[in-house]
């Protein structure tokens, strides 16, 4: 007599049940009984995604049943029909559940709460206990048991619960000491100070955010990227000597190791954790639209004061990285200051974190899932910013007009250079991230234009252009135009 082993294949769309010639089961699939079960739903074709060895005549000698899930009362019919017939000399019983007793084969006639529609008439035992696999993974259900399949940034599928790993234990991107790796949310985690993690707010953006703070008498804090300022500077900082290239009084400015010292020592508003702010957080607090011929500071004054005792800022104010970066907020160029192993010395104004947030629609954030690539557009969509870039830049150098007419032509603009030195990674040579493809270490457009009073010729606009060679920003009337990368 022919051995048969029975399966029953559920899916949203066709019910199948049909025998097959193998006799043994397979690896996605339970024995109960003699009969074969599948561990999971199958994406085609019955006894799984391999298949089973059939032919016409086992198919007949089997009564296969496909019936059309779209007709719930004939699909439920046909089982119970099935389940009543007479059986054959190759039938087998039904498979027996947990306690012992058959489970009945039709799925029509199942009203449990414990039962999980997957198609019209057609039902199947969810064993998922309530919030299983919460928050890091979703629960699997099969026979009888139940696993978890666990999302990026979790360990533990194929178990029955989710283990938020340790990256900053394990491998990361954060390896340059600069911007050391920070657990955020469970499954997240940074490089802290290196990338723009939030809305880009630019006064000179129209139509996106634009900046937004609330502010203590000693304390201000960005609404946008939640980082929380140090709001006056001090007429001297404790424990600098400003010697060296400094010249302008001991204690007035810090050199880096003494501006690291001083941030870290710092107790404000009760707080002990504040740090260095890296280039991409100071950059957040430039405001182009406070640079007017009488003011010529790019950043609100009201809120961010001059060191006391002066009347303007003089310098930058320290970055972390081994070339030293800053930003000028007397005029608002971003550039190196010196090797530190060559002294001089700079302002620092200290940040702190935020608690930290991180969540993303789809998962938390991570560097390495933060962008992401649309090969039929050929665009960049940075999932943090919510920017979406050109993947390349363009192929020739243009005048500022013709880029403009460029990115417009693409249904998109030319960057502000707030946006443009979102997408600097300082980490790297050329500071891009390599998922734009090959960028020249070279200049690019930015649409932000310099007043036509701080122009060399005042009858032709300068703009701003950020260089990804070194991540510098500071306005051009270049004898060779750059390059533009578009954004929208």
């Amino acid at each position: 007599m022919r051995t048969s082993s029975w399966r029953l294949l559920l899916s949203p769309f066709v019910l199948v049940t049909t025998a097959c010639s193998n006799p043994e089961c397979r690896d996605n699939e339970y024995r109960i009984a003699d009969i074969c079960y599948l561990k999971k739903l199958p994406d085609a074709g019955p006894c799984g995604t391999s298949g089973c060895d059939r032919d016409a005549a086992s198919e007949a000698e089997a009564g296969s049943v496909s019936l059309d899930a779209s007709k719930p009362d004939d699909a439920a019919q046909a089982i119970a029909d099935s389940a009543t017939a007479a059986p054959t000399a190759d039938a087998r019983p039904e498979p027996p559940t947990s306690n012992g007793t058959p489970e009945p084969s039709g799925g029509g006639e199942q009203t449990d709460a414990g039962l999980a529609s997957l198609a019209d008439g057609a039902v199947v035992k969810d064993n998922c206990p309530p919030n299983a696999c919460n928050p890091g993974g979703k629960c699997i259900s099969a026979l009888d048991d139940w696993t978890c399949e666990c999302a990026t940034g979790y360990s533990g599928t194929g178990t029955q619960s989710c283990v938020d790993i340790d990256e900053c234990a394990g491998p990361h991107v954060c390896t340059h000491a600069s911007w050391p790796c920070a657990q955020t949310v469970p499954g997240g985690y940074t490089c802290v100070g290196r990338f723009a993690e939030w809305p880009i707010a630019d006064s000179t953006a129209p139509g996106g955010p634009q900046p937004s703070f609330s502010a203590t008498a000693t304390t201000v804090t960005d609404k946008h990227t939640g980082l929380i300022w140090q709001r006056e500077l001090p007429a001297s900082y404790p424990g600098c000597t400003c010697d060296g290239a400094c010249g302008s009084g001991i204690g007035r400015m810090c050199t880096h190791p003494e501006a690291r010292a001083y941030c870290e020592g710092l107790t404000l508003d009760g707080a002990t954790d504040w740090r260095l702010p890296g280039l991409v957080e100071l950059e957040s607090l430039l405001d182009y639209s406070k640079l007017t011929p009488t003011s010529v500071v790019a950043i609100d004054s009201e809120l961010f004061p001059p060191p006391l005792g002066r009347t303007a800022y003089e310098l930058e104010s320290w970055e972390t990285s081994d070339l030293r970066w800053g930003v000028n907020f007397t005029f608002g160029t971003i550039g190196f200051i010196m090797n530190p192993a060559e002294g001089g010395g700079s302002l620092v104004r200290c940040v702190r974190s935020p608690a930290p947030t991180g969540a993303l629609a789809g998962g938390a954030r991570r560097p390495e899932l933060r962008f992401s690539t649309d090969i039929a557009s050929d665009t960049v969509l940075d999932r943090w910013t919510m920017l979406r870039w050109t993947r390349r830049p363009s192929r020739e150098r243009l005048s500022w007009g013709a880029a403009r007419t460029y990115c417009r032509s693409l249904g998109m603009e030319v960057p502000s250079q707030k946006q443009l030195l979102s997408i600097v990674d300082p980490a790297l040579v050329p500071t891009i991230d390599p998922v734009f493809g090959e960028t020249a270490p070279d200049e690019f457009w930015t649409s932000l234009a310099l007043p036509m009073e701080f122009t060399m010729d005042q009858s032709v606009p300068s703009y701003w252009t950020v260089n990804f060679a070194n991540g510098s920003s500071q306005p051009v009337n270049p004898t060779e135009p750059p390059y533009v990368r578009c954004v929208r």
